[in-house]
């Protein structure tokens, strides 16, 4: 079962489900809110891999939709030298971030939290909070960018195709997708993750 709170978490960023250009195109469209923290790193034993340092960003999302929805979030880190990032599975890094940032509350992946539909927030009280965590691991490539995104997919059923003559066949699908601006100073040999500061607003876009 999904596990739910109602009190929220210090530091958390809140992004409301804002309309965009393209919703219009989609009937009974719906979008949930996502509260997030800047990524942080963590070292941790990986299986066969031995000891990494690998980036995680803390999450959690409330459904105020109306209906209890299913989401299959995907957060993909994009690098300013374009290099691309999808987050990952890692057991034993997840419970390293759990024992860090708070042992009462477990956090889903992106797929333990796909198992159950996220509830409906109560309209009075404290909002149902589904907490979760992202990862990436890029070793070098992700530690010397100076800049990055986070595309999060998942969170809305809004899609559109884009047709044209060559994609008659075989049209595009972009997704409503929310993203995220970071910026990064510092040097990859002192990581220090107090460096990571939000470099913009958060927008909707497709894509």
């Amino acid at each position: 079962m999904i596990a739910l709170y109602g009190d929220g978490p210090f530091n958390f960023n809140a992004v409301q489900p804002n309309p965009t250009d393209g919703d219009q195109r989609v009937p009974d469209i719906w979008t949930l809110s996502l509260n997030y923290r800047t990524p942080r790193f963590i070292m941790v034993d990986i299986p066969g891999k031995g000891r990494r340092l690998v980036w995680y960003m803390r999450y959690y999302i409330i459904n105020n939709s109306g209906k209890p929805r299913h989401v299959i979030p995907k957060f993909t880190l994009v690098t300013d030298k374009g290099d691309v990032f999808e987050d990952i599975i890692l057991p034993s890094a997840q419970r390293a971030v759990v024992l860090r940032e708070d042992p009462t509350k477990p956090l889903h992946n992106s797929v333990t939290i796909a198992k159950d539909q996220i509830p409906v927030t109560p309209t009075e009280g404290s909002p149902l909070e589904i907490h979760g965590v992202a990862f990436w691991e890029g070793g070098e490539k992700l530690m010397s960018a100076k800049s990055f995104e986070i595309f999060v997919t998942g969170l809305s059923n809004g899609y559109v195709k884009v047709e044209g003559e060559q994609k008659a066949d075989d049209p595009e699908m972009l997704r409503k997708t929310l993203r995220l601006p970071f910026t990064k100073p510092g040097d990859i040999f002192n990581p220090d993750a107090k460096e990571i500061r939000i470099s913009g607003s958060p927008s909707w876009i497709y894509r």
